[in-house]
């Protein structure tokens, strides 16, 4: 009997990739990066688009079981143009690969250091000739070699460096610690836990100082940088142990004291460090990945080589990332990440670092029936902390919030205007006597008044002189300014009705003139606010008109008169609200409009000259209607963003700048508990240096502060597959299309798939479909069934890590699949599935294997795709059942269930009623140890009675139980597998004798085992077949 392979391996090897670093290797001013992949023996290169998006991989082979762990990016044979360096560990040399200066490169130039095994590399002139030189540390010869570079891609060993007995060499990085304008070199030895500085001497020598990192921490990365500014080079440790970095402190001599030391957290097992600049103190902050904890965490220099963690960024389930590279990938001077995830073959890249913003909120009651209208922010009781100020239209009042350094406030009622018989409405404030005091200007309800009322700097006011705003005008804006160059400061106010806008010119003493009206024209202005917008140092207005598709821009001319307006267009858009600030860094005022009607906004930028270029607008939620907004840096980063009030849902939207005057993210902040909210003004309302924002709720009655906190993260990331292996877990053989051919169905652990294999022709599959099992969800297992009733076969696969199963009916031809989900159990991290009528209702029934929860899961179908399900809970705790098999083992025409169970070593039998429940369970042992991993039904002694066939992974042997016909099974009869421990098994007749046959698959061997049945239960020895080398089979099925 011969098996002959008939189709190549449809699957990659995992590439493993272990260190990445990044140039410009086609000179089109983007950086592009490169990757050494130890387990796809090659690097691989990525061409950067500039916007932070990368190319398809391009490989370079590193030559045979070479397992490259690091590269480096130089220049070696001074043509300006970026080559490669390769630490090959499997090989045991460095290689070398010039880059043309397109992105392509030359073969591989190795240069041999004998049984070595190299793992990092450190790149400088090391002997002051201006060629660049290689200094390599040798995991497997405890050593630093120095190879000294011809300057024409070439390199000669020049000497070593033995860093001691077990020392075990992890890290290197070049730089001058000592001032002598000498490179230096240290390293990190895991093994005697120590960092090893080596001073050069100019020659391409070096003389050695070691530093303790603490006893058993096993230091395994290292960075350099100027920590604390004192223009010496400073050193960061990580020290996977101990799970903590180690500040080292340069004198500038060649010396260093232990600065400080932090803790990376429990179980985070960091791997590797990188400094870079994210923050936006212009100070080194460090970036550690902890593959424990599958993160990467930043770490904000605070200047003076002490470090606070800001941010930790997942990088994924069982990613284990073990490299990092800090890059500028999009020319916007925002740094990047690109982080190396070895353990699931990706590249991911974060970028633009940057602050997230939440709020913690606090809401300040008010009478029932009062209506915060307006609101205004400053220090009215002049002890250093700001206060609120709104104006109550319900109650006629004028309400202070005595503001505290923690952010909290105190109510008080600053005055009511009751007894005038006026309501106070809109308001501003400003300094009107020139006593250093804010004071008020309070604008009435339906009246054209404006009224003064003047602060005493206690968080009182005296109630001031009142003027008209104009004949049969009603204020709707009011702000202040000074329009007429005489340090004293003036009220604007646009009246919607009456079609002008009303200036009073302050004398400095708390007095105003009466009101000077400029009429607007056919609009009426709704509201106003000021600015510089053609940079002569005089103040204009601009206003936003009520019913016009325009703004209206009133260049001033120094002495309270304006120039004809400059219209702007709003397009098809009404504004209602406008402000003004430079949004984008030029010393030019520009304009931040609403528009209620349209969920937008609007941005003019301005030319400088009282012009704007063209609007650029930016959508608020779905179905808001923004009001007013404020302008603020609410992300940290020294660029101006806009939050915008959205009344209807009692939320803001927060647009986050760009520094070009563009907006690319958006962040919804929702108002607590809040309803109608009009109001909304920005302070540091508890001393942290940063803006706040304060909301008056009209709906709800009451005043919402929100203390703006900032978490730093990365704005988003891609993933880069590097040549991830699907992982196939289990294999199932049907008929799913109908063609009387066998098709094959795979589940792929490695990234989340089901494929079906169909039309196999000549040793191909001339179709394949794959559907998605979900993400991160490692499946396990398929069966395929009719479980709809529709004469065609569907799948179910269980999920491992997400405790579910997932049942996919298909159509035998579309790509497409219906698919439903059901639970397992929290955790129950299933690891096989079985399909059968155990009701006798005629619809298809499914049990899987719990192996975290110690039981089996029984889904009885009705009605697809309707489940019940009840759990068996196995006798014995901790029995980790594993694998389960259906059969009728009583001849009662029931299915019954088998099934292995790992830790205890055994095999339990139920036996089916026909009614979807189970008898109590029989247990039959198995060898000691015997680790049984897959069941196989079948007939091994043909009596027509069905047998156990166990595939036993640790005792490397299979065993066969061999049924009584009433249920129960006579003990196990085994029989070694050759070398290897079986986790599959199948059945079948291989030789055509009418005797049934076992296959089993090796997978440490990569090798298939076949048992030939001699018909009586026993077998012949095994007979083996290779596969492909590491292909490591763990799955077998039988078709033909």
């Amino acid at each position: 009997m011969q098996f002959k392979r008939k189709t190549q391996s449809m699957f990659i090897h995992d590439s493993r990739p272990r260190h990445i670093a990044i140039g410009d290797f086609n000179n089109d001013n983007n950086l592009d990066l490169v990757i050494a992949n130890s387990g796809a023996n090659n690097i691989s290169i990525r061409r950067g688009y500039g916007n932070r998006t990368f190319s398809s991989r391009i490989t370079y082979s590193t030559g045979f079981e070479s397992s490259p762990y690091w590269v480096a990016v130089e220049d070696f044979n001074n043509d300006t143009l970026l080559d490669i360096a390769v630490a090959n560990y499997g090989a045991h040399n460095i290689g070398i690969f010039l880059g043309h200066g397109n992105g392509n490169f030359s073969d591989q130039l190795t240069f041999s250091l004998g049984s070595s095994r190299p793992v990092s590399l450190a790149i400088g002139d090391f002997n002051q000739d201006k060629q660049l030189d290689i200094a390599v540390i040798n995991n497997g010869t405890f050593d630093v070699v120095i190879l000294l570079g011809y300057g024409n891609g070439s390199f000669q060993i020049h000497t070593s460096y033995h860093m001691g007995y077990d020392s075990m060499p992890y890290s290197i990085d070049a730089a001058d610690f000592n001032n002598d304008q000498q490179l230096d070199l240290v390293v990190v030895n895991y093994g005697t836990s120590d960092i090893a500085l080596l001073l050069a001497t100019g020659n391409g020598t070096f003389s050695i100082r070691k530093y303790s990192t603490g006893n058993g921490s096993h230091p395994c990365s290292v960075a350099t940088g100027y920590f604390n500014d004192d223009f010496y080079i400073d050193i960061a440790v990580v020290n996977s142990a101990t799970e903590t970095i180690s500040i080292l402190v340069g004198d500038g001599h060649g010396t260093f004291i232990t600065k400080a030391t932090y803790s990376t957290g429990f179980q985070s097992n960091p791997q590797f460090i990188a400094v870079g600049r994210f923050s936006n103190n212009n100070t080194i902050d460090i970036i550690v990945a902890n593959s424990g904890k599958d993160n990467v965490a930043v770490l904000e220099g605070n200047g003076d080589g002490t470090f606070s963690t800001k941010a930790t960024h997942s990088t994924g389930y069982n990613s284990n990332p073990c490299s990092l590279a800090v890059g500028i990938f999009a020319n916007d001077n925002m740094s990047d990440l690109v982080i190396v995830n070895k353990n699931i073959n990706s590249i991911l890249i974060l970028r633009s670092y940057t602050m997230n913003l939440t709020a913690n909120q606090t809401r300040y009651s008010m009478d029932e029936e009062s209506f915060p209208k307006s609101i205004v922010v400053d220090d009215f009781n002049n002890d250093a902390k700001l206060d609120i100020i709104i104006t109550d239209t319900i109650d006629s009042s004028v309400d202070l919030f005595i503001g505290y350094s923690n952010g909290t406030f105190e109510y008080q009622e600053a005055f009511s205007t009751l007894e005038d018989k006026v309501t106070p409405y809109l308001i501003t404030v400003g300094d009107f006597n020139n006593d250093k005091q804010p004071d008020i200007a309070v604008c009435m309800l339906l009246m054209n008044e404006v009224r003064i009322y003047l602060g005493d700097g206690h968080g009182y006011f005296e109630k001031g002189y009142i003027y008209l705003a104009g004949n049969r005008s009603i204020p709707s804006s009011i702000t202040t300014g000074d329009f007429n160059n005489d340090r004293n400061l003036d009220i604007i106010v646009a009246n919607d009705i009456g079609e002008n806008v009303a200036i009073l010119l302050g004398y400095g003493n708390g007095a105003f003139a009466q009101a000077i009206n400029y009429p607007t024209g056919y609009y009426s202005p709704l509201f106003i606010s000021v600015g510089d917008f053609n940079n002569d140092n005089l103040l204009d207005f601009a206003s936003a008109n009520y019913d016009s598709h325009n703004l209206s821009i009133y260049l001033s001319n120094g002495n309270a008169t304006f120039q004809s307006p400059i219209s702007v267009s709003t397009s098809i858009y009404y504004a209602k609200f406008l402000t003004v600030r430079d949004l984008n860094n030029d010393a030019r005022d520009d304009i931040v409009v609403t528009f209620p009607d349209s969920s937008t906004i609007g941005v003019f930028l301005g030319y400088g000259d009282g012009n704007f270029q063209d609007m650029k607008t930016y959508s608020t939620d779905v179905g808001t209607s923004p009001y007013r907004a404020v302008l603020s840096d609410f992300n940290k980063d020294a660029v101006v963003d806009i939050a915008v009030l959205n009344p209807e849902n009692s939320s803001i939207n927060v647009f986050f700048g760009n520094s070009d005057g563009t907006f690319s993210r958006k962040l919804t902040l929702h108002i607590e508990y809040a309803f109608d909210s009009y109001s909304i003004a920005i302070g540091d309302f508890n001393n942290d240096k940063e803006d706040d924002i304060v909301v008056g709720n009209l709906g709800s009655n009451d005043l919402s502060v929100l203390l703006l906190q900032y978490q730093p993260s990365f704005v988003s990331s891609s993933v880069y597959r590097q040549g991830s292996s699907s992982h196939p877990s289990s294999v199932t053989i049907s008929d799913f299309n109908n063609d009387q051919q066998m098709d094959i169905v795979i589940t792929n652990a490695g990234n989340d798939t089901v494929q079906i294999l169909l039309g196999y022709r000549e040793g191909t599959f001339t179709n394949i479909i794959t559907y998605s099992t979900g993400i991160n969800v490692h499946p396990q297992h398929v069966v395929a069934a009719d479980f709809n009733n529709d004469n065609q076969l569907d799948i179910a696969v269980i999920n491992y890590w997400t405790s579910d199963l997932r049942v996919f009916l298909t159509s035998g031809t579309e790509t497409s699949a219906v698919a439903c989900e059901y639970a397992t159990g929290y955790k129950s991290f299933p690891r096989s599935i079985a399909a059968g009528d155990f009701n006798k209702d005629g619809w298809i029934d499914v049990v899987v294997a719990n192996s975290a929860t110690n039981n089996i899961g029984v889904f009885l179908g009705f009605d697809y795709p309707t489940f019940r399900s009840h759990n068996i809970v196995l006798q014995k705790r901790d029995s980790i059942p594993y694998y389960v098999a259906i059969g009728d083992f009583n001849k009662d025409s029931q299915w019954d269930i088998a099934i292995a169970c790992r830790k205890t070593n055994n095999i339990a039998v139920v036996l089916g009623k026909g009614n979807g429940t189970f008898a109590k369970e029989q247990l039959y042992a198995l060898p000691v140890s015997a680790d049984p991993r897959s069941l196989v039904i079948g007939d091994f002694n043909n009596d027509n009675i069905s047998d156990i066939a166990v595939a036993n992974s640790r005792k490397k042997s299979i065993s066969i139980l061999l049924g009584n016909g009433n249920g129960t099974f006579a003990p196990h009869m085994s029989q070694k597998t050759i070398d290897a421990s079986p986790v599959s098994i199948a059945v079948g007749d291989f030789n055509n004798d009418s005797r049934q046959d076992i296959v089993v698959a090796l997978e440490y061997a990569n090798s298939i085992g076949i048992f030939i049945g001699i018909g009586n239960g026993s077998f012949q020895n095994q007979i083996s077949y290779q596969m492909p080398r590491e292909s490591s089979p763990v799955w077998v099925a039988v078709g033909d």
